[in-house]
């Protein structure tokens, strides 16, 4: 192992480590410090898609490095959103999350007894401000969501579908709350592109999200980026 490979290892493992131990309270306080970058960014050189958390917070520290930095902009580029999955709220945004630059202005009280999704990334103003509830809910520009590979979205939103509640929420959003009516859904890497059956999975993947999104008055976006 080459000292370099062995530097990357050890920040890895430093920054697993914080977050195990109760030191952080979660990946996102680890990776806003330039340890936590560096091991971060040390992770993906050596396995570039990563796994599916580390490709969302390789995207979103790319974001707020770039965009993100212009007067303004990192402010409007919000996570860890929760948005309701189900029911007659489906698609509220029920708690501020964060941005760019830190927390949004916490709202207390809102999610009792609902069941919720997080999208990756919902830009505009913060989606919900005190005192919360209607009177609080932001219109913002859109949401958006990153996988890291085709084959992973074909999964959870599809077959086996577990995490379709997920899709439900991001539509009801953009349809709801956004002016745009955009959701936009990034791709890591199309990995169905090889074998007629998995071309045909994919095709279904965009057909099933358009007969969603459409009847909401929602226009998907599907973007891969290999």
């Amino acid at each position: 192992m080459t000292p370099w490979v062995e530097g990357c290892v050890l920040s890895v493992g430093d920054l697993a480590h914080g977050v195990v131990k109760g030191q952080a309270k979660d990946l996102d306080e680890e990776v806003n410090g330039v340890a936590g970058q560096v091991a971060l960014g040390c992770y993906l050189a050596l396995n570039p898609l990563g796994t599916g958390r580390a490709f969302d917070l390789a995207v979103r520290l790319a974001m707020c490095n770039t965009i993100g930095r212009i007067d303004g902009i990192g402010r409007e580029i919000n996570y860890n959103v929760r948005v309701v999955n189900r029911g007659p709220r489906k698609g509220d945004p029920i708690s501020a999350g964060r941005n760019c630059h830190g927390p949004n202005v916490r709202v207390l009280g809102q999610t009792l007894g609902a069941k919720y999704s997080i999208p990756d990334f919902i830009f505009g103003t913060a989606p919900l401000t005190p005192p919360g509830g209607r009177a609080g809910m932001q219109r913002t520009a859109f949401d958006a969501e990153v996988k890291r590979r085709a084959k992973t979205m074909y999964d959870e939103y599809i077959s086996p579908g577990r995490m379709r509640k997920q899709l439900d929420a991001i539509l009801a959003y953009s349809g709801t709350h956004t002016y745009t009516h955009v959701a936009v859904f990034i791709i890591g890497k199309n990995d169905m592109k090889r074998s007629f059956n998995d071309r045909v999975r994919y095709y279904v993947l965009r057909r099933v999200i358009g007969a969603k999104a459409l009847p909401q008055g929602v226009i998907p976006g599907i973007v891969a980026i290999f």
